[in-house]
């Protein structure tokens, strides 16, 4: 929400995403912003289209801190895995070629 508010305050166009609807929601009305309310690895081409065609900063800071050490499930550390890291790897798998191209 931070981020969300100091891009927004620098003029910046936003959507902010979270798991959430209702927390999206709030801070999107709040700051002037479009909300995207979901998993953050698959937001990208909404995002592109609510922002008009063009992503130009994405914030990859979503995660989780599971309870539990090694002793954890294997189920806890795979969705762990999937939210701190596999995450943003499908959001740059999106973002990069417009970015580098």
């Amino acid at each position: 929400a931070a981020l969300a508010r100091r891009f927004a305050a620098e003029g910046a166009r936003v959507v902010v995403n979270d798991l959430d609807a209702a927390k999206a929601a709030a801070v999107a009305e709040e700051i002037g912003a479009t909300p995207l309310p979901g998993d953050a690895s698959g937001v990208v081409g909404a995002a592109r289209e609510a922002l008009g065609g063009r992503v130009d900063v994405f914030c990859a800071n979503a995660g989780v801190a599971p309870a539990g050490g090694p002793e954890a499930a294997e189920e806890i550390w795979a969705g762990a895995w999937d939210i701190n890291v596999m995450a943003h790897v499908r959001a740059a798998r999106e973002l990069l070629p417009e970015w580098l191209g």
